[in-house]
Parts: structure tokens; sequence; C-alpha cells
């Protein structure tokens, strides 16, 4: 029994620094300078390293551990992966390769994020000592390295820097800097990169409530809020802005909430006025701030000169008005809803398989949208219906049907308590993500695993454990 619970501290202990370590990697790898400096091959293998430590962690856990595996929501999601398996073999005559490498990254999210990193022996005081620090160590660095890339890229808007870098495999070219009236800075999407900058607040405002004791750490921490959230105006990313919006003041409501709890004073009234006054708040910032981010970088843009750049000689004032939404507010999203429905209808209950929908599309409807374009889902949601069918959606919504009942057994329990500060951050977490799945390819059937992805599915897993632990008591 003491060597078992001696492997299990030493593996504790590799799962954190692998989630440190992978998921700075997935974060890099939305920045264009750190992609350029590797070429495709290097960074396939650190993929496939990721992958193959990942699941060497999943057998020893399964092998350590396999009761904890025969639930409910373990077997949903076995049935999810099975009915994927399905429609792979099913349509693999419009692709099988793709399709077997994104299988390989749901289960990956599915089992690993989800089941086995978030250090779920309650049971073992030390592996939840092991996971508190591995999580805090996860935020502070994911925050350190996405504030260095934030701060740059907000220098290259007042600066008025743009150029285009071409892919490595020269299929296309990234823009860079400041480009079409939005700031995508050094990374490779800016709607992706000013997700990624929300998620970077929620979790400044969270270590503000752990261990924002010290005033040099509270100073860091309030940076990082003021600088991503100066990105996410400047990215142009309604997705983001949909989603601060959201978020932020319910994650207000719930902290102020817990913090009145604590002093035993009332805290509905005041708690709702909070939260309605972040919400004015954000709408406003995100209102009127691009007029004053503009009449800034009118002046800043004379400082070219005297850092070795040569001087502004653009004869139009700085915008941030996007010229690509005005004939089409969705963008074309609702096209591509409505096309990636069509393609649905034609195999509803197994789904096109998780890759295939364009190549079918191209094949069987030659005129359609999608055929026509190329585009993939661009939601989460219509991906995993158009992949997988009703078969696949099924299994995921039981499974998040009983994670919210969770959720209600847990609120009824612990009425007038406070609310654990970590399901607030898992909460928060997943709204974010949740919310950028409606119109953005995230969560289900992503190209490779992404950061945002790879958190939300963390977060759930910390959550459904938070929920079992203290609801089992």
């Amino acid at each position: 029994m003491e060597t078992i619970r001696k492997y299990e501290d030493v593996i504790d202990k590799i799962k954190g620094w692998y989630l440190v370590v992978f998921a700075t990697f997935l974060l890099l790898s939305r920045m264009v300078c750190f992609v350029e400096l590797v070429t495709n091959r290097v960074n396939g293998l650190c993929y496939l390293a990721g992958a193959a430590i990942g699941g060497i962690l999943c057998v020893a856990e399964l092998l350590l551990h396999y009761k904890r595996y025969l639930k409910t929501e373990y077997y949903l999601l076995v049935f999810f992966v099975l009915v994927c398996m399905v429609s792979t073999f099913m349509f693999r005559e419009y692709g099988f390769a793709e399709n077997v490498k994104t299988l390989m990254w749901t289960v990956l999210q599915l089992f690993l994020f989800t089941s086995v990193l978030p250090f779920g022996r309650e049971e073992d005081s030390n592996s939840v000592v092991c996971g508190q620090i591995a999580m805090k160590r996860l935020m502070n660095s994911l925050i350190a390295v996405h504030f260095a890339a934030v701060v740059i890229s907000v220098g290259q808007f007042f600066l008025q820097s743009h150029y285009i870098v071409p892919d490595y495999n020269g299929t296309y070219d990234r823009r860079q800097g400041f480009y079409d009236e939005r700031l995508f800075g050094v990374f490779t999407d800016p709607n992706y990169a000013a997700i990624a900058s929300l998620l970077m607040i929620v979790f400044a405002l969270a270590l503000l409530q752990m261990n924002g004791r010290k005033r040099g750490i509270k100073v860091w921490y309030v940076a990082t809020i003021v600088m991503n959230a100066f990105y996410i105006v400047l990215s142009g990313s309604r997705t983001a802005i949909v989603a601060s919006v959201v978020v932020l003041p319910l994650f207000s409501y719930f902290h102020w909430r817990n913090r009145q709890i604590r002093k035993r004073k009332k805290w509905h009234l005041s708690g709702v006025l909070l939260a309605a006054g972040v919400f004015a708040g954000s709408l406003l910032y995100f209102a009127f701030s691009n007029t004053a981010f503009s009449a800034a970088a009118d002046v800043t843009v004379n400082l070219r000169p005297y850092i070795g750049l040569c001087p502004y000689e653009e004869e139009q004032k700085v915008s941030l008005e996007r010229q690509d939404t005005k004939e089409d507010i969705s963008n074309n999203r609702t096209a591509i809803w409505s096309g990636a429905v069509t393609l649905w209808k034609d195999h509803p209950v197994i789904g096109l398989s998780p890759k295939n929908m364009v190549a079918y599309a191209l094949k069987n409807h030659p005129d359609s949208y999608i055929a026509k374009t190329g585009y993939q889902a661009h939601n989460g949601y219509v991906a995993l219906l158009v992949g997988s069918g009703l078969l696949g959606v099924l299994p995921i919504f039981i499974l998040f049907v009983l994670l919210v009942k969770n959720v209600f057994v847990y609120m009824k329990r612990n009425k007038g308590r406070e609310m654990g500060e970590e399901l607030l951050l898992c909460f928060a977490v997943m709204m974010t993500v949740g919310i950028s799945a409606v119109f953005l390819l995230e969560i289900f059937f992503t190209v490779t695993i992404t950061i945002t992805g790879m958190l939300f599915w963390f977060f759930t897993g910390i959550a459904y454990w938070y929920l079992s632990a203290v609801n089992g008591k």
C-alpha cells in the first residue's frame, strides 16, 4: 500500500509539470513568433511528445485507479468516442488520416485533461495539495507568457507596426501587428488570442482572491487585467466582447457573495448592483474605448523615428472600425452554419465524421456554400452535430446535464454558504470557452488541440471532481 502511494505521489508531480509545460507550449503555438522559430517537423514532434506522455499518464492512472472510471460519466465519454470511430470508418473515403488525428486529440482532451489531470483522489490530502499547487502554477505560467505577447502586440498598435510573415508551409501569409482595423499582434488569430486574454483576466481575478495580499503581486495581477483588457478591444473580437459582458458580471457577483458571507453581511442587493455595474461598465468600455485608443495611436505613432522605425506616412487616421462586417454582421457565419446543418441532414444519426464535412460537400453538394468556400463549421456545437450526429450529441448532452444536476445539488446543500473559489474559477473558464464555441471552432473537433479547448476540458474535470467530492460527503 505504501509503495502504491509513493507511485501515486510521483505521478501527481509528473502530471503537474506536464500540465504546465504542455499548456505553455499550446499557448506559444498560437504566436507566430514562436511558430516561425520551429519547423513543421519540430512542431509536429512537440505535439506527438505531448500526446505520448499524456497517453502514458492515462494508462498509469487507469492501472492504479481503474475503479474510479467505472461510472456513468466515463461510460458516456467512451460511447461518444465509439460513435466518432464508427463515423470515421463509415466515411473513410472522404479522408481518414485527419479524422484519426482529430480523434486522438479528442480522446486526449476527454480522458487526460478531464479525467486524469484534475487530481481526483479526494481522500488523499497530498494529492489535493499537489493539484492546487499545479493549478496555481499553470495559471501563473500562462499569465506571464501571454502578458509578454500582449504587451508587444499593444506596442505594435500604438506604433502602427504591421507586416506579413509567410507560413512555414507556404500555404498562406500571416498578418502581424495592426492589420485591417484589427490588432493581430504576434498571434496567429486575434479571436482566439482575445478569448485567451479574457481567460487571463479571469485567472488574475481568481489569483488576487487566493494569494493577492502582497502589494507587488496585486500590481502584477492588476497590470495583467489592464493589458489584456486593452488587447480585447484592439483585437476587434466581438466573440470576446460577448463573453466578457456575460462572464465578468457573474464572476464578480459570486466573488462578492463569498466575501460578504465571510463578513456575515447581506449580499443580495449589493451583489446585483455590483454585477449590473460591471455589466454597464464593460459595455461602456467596449463601446467608447475605440475612439480613445485611435486618438492615442494618432499621437504615439509619431514616436516611430525615435526607435528606429520609418516615419508613419499613412494619410488616414488610425481606425478600429472593422470594414469586413459591414455587409454581413455575422461575417458569413450564419451562411456557414446553415450550410453545415444542410449537410448534416444527409446523415443525421451518425454524422459525417469529425473532419470530413468539406470533402463530403465537394463530392455530394458541389454547389453548396461549404463546397464553394471550404469553410469549417465556425461553431463548436455545430461541428459536434455534423461530425458525430445525434448519437454523438446525446452522450455529451447527458454528461453536462449530470454536471448541472450536481451543481444544483451543491447549491441546495450549501444555501447561504460560500461557494468554493475553485468552483467559481471552473465555471468562469467553462462559460468563457463555451460562449466562444458559439462563434469559433472550439471544444469539439478542432484542427489540433488548442490552449482554450484544453483549459475548458481541464476545468470541467476539476468542477466534476470537486462537486462529486463535496456532494458525496
